[in-house]
Parts: structure tokens; C-alpha cells; sequence
């Protein structure tokens, strides 16, 4: 299926006065696809807020941001699922989440899932909301990784060259394990440095 329609469906459903209701019911569906389409719709009232359709002359109504908020925590709540494409997709939706509390989330926990996925967007959450305090966890799923997972070393590089400034990677230069510093390496290309 055509993700685009998907998309418009959730865009669509998120601006009708029930849209939240329907995506707060379908969490608690037994379905799986009921579930991930009410992640990915509350993913979109989480980043954007409820945005109105246009006005009739075109131009943009102002966006309803008092559900961001509550969509985030039901997103939130879904990291402790026991079903780990569930927590794949909130952690998915969740990343482009502007000013998550991190320290609620449980990225120890989720950075040794038994679900590579989740691991993977795990480290891309970190990266992409910037906390520096997760860099030890990230040089941990690396070394455990020990490059057999590409999408890991992938997911851990990104992280460092989000999270470090180039002349971070100093401090990190006595690290003897293969595999971080293949991540750093990667990480410093990335970042076109120099170093």
C-alpha cells in the first residue's frame, strides 16, 4: 500500500473534532494495524499539533497545540509494549517530537532491547533529540553490535556525529574497541571533518 495514503488518511482523521478520540481508541484495539495507525496518526498531532484544513481563501488556520502534549505521553506510554514493533513505531513517531523528557523514557532499557529495531531507533531518538548524556549507553550498543549489524553501527555513528562535536572525539581516541572506532570514523566522514 501507498504510504502517501496512509499519510493524507492520518493528516485527514487528525484535524476532525473526533480524530483524537478515534486514535486514543484504536491504542487499546487487539488488531495490530489499528494499533500502528493510531501511533502514526497521534506521531502526527505530536509533532504538529491538530492543524486545521485551510481556510477558504487559501490560507492556513492556526495549528490546536493542546493535544501535542498528551499525544507524546500516549506515545510514551507505548515504549513499555510487549509487542516490539509497537515500541519501534512510537520511538519512530517520537523522535521528531520536539523537547521529549529523556530522562522518562527508559533509553537504558530500550538501547538493550532484544529487538535490533528497537535498539536502531533507539540510538536515532537519542541523536536526533541531542542529549549528550546517552553517549556512554550508544559506545555500548556498539561494542556489543561488534559490527554484525550494519543497521546498528549505522544507527550508533549517526548518534555520535549528532551528539559530539569534533573536537569531542579527542576524549574518545583511547577507545580500543574495533567496532567504536569504526563508528567514529564514520561518524567524523559524516561530519566532514578533517580530523
Amino acid at each position: 500500500p501507498d504510504m502517501r495514503v496512509r499519510l493524507r488518511a492520518q493528516v485527514e482523521l487528525s484535524r476532525r473534532p473526533d480524530g483524537f478520540a478515534v486514535f486514543q481508541t484504536g491504542l487499546q484495539s487487539r488488531k495490530p494495524m489499528e494499533r500502528l495507525h493510531s501511533l502514526w496518526g497521534l506521531g502526527v498531532i505530536a509533532r504538529r499539533g491538530i492543524v486545521p484544513a485551510p481556510l477558504a481563501d487559501g490560507s492556513a488556520a492556526k495549528p490546536d497545540t493542546s493535544q501535542m502534549k498528551l499525544a507524546a505521553n500516549l506515545l510514551m506510554d507505548r515504549l513499555k509494549d510487549p509487542d516490539a514493533e509497537i515500541r519501534t513505531q512510537a520511538l519512530k513517531m517520537l523522535a521528531d517530537v520536539k523537547g521529549l523528557p529523556m530522562s522518562n523514557l527508559g533509553i537504558d532499557a530500550l538501547l538493550q532491547d532484544e529487538s535490533a529495531r528497537v535498539v536502531f531507533y533507539t540510538a536515532l531518538l537519542v541523536a536526533r533529540q541531542g542529549d549528550k548524556s546517552f553517549v556512554p549507553q550508544i559506545l555500548r550498543v556498539l561494542k556489543a553490535n561488534q559490527d554484525k549489524d550494519p543497521f546498528l553501527r549505522h544507527a550508533g555513528s549517526y548518534a555520535l556525529s549528532q551528539l559530539l562535536k569534533e573536537q569531542e572525539f579527542n576524549a574518545l581516541r583511547a577507545e580500543t574497541d574495533p567496532s567504536v572506532r569504526l563508528a567514529m570514523v564514520v561518524a567524523l566522514r559524516r561530519m566532514k571533518s578533517p580530523l
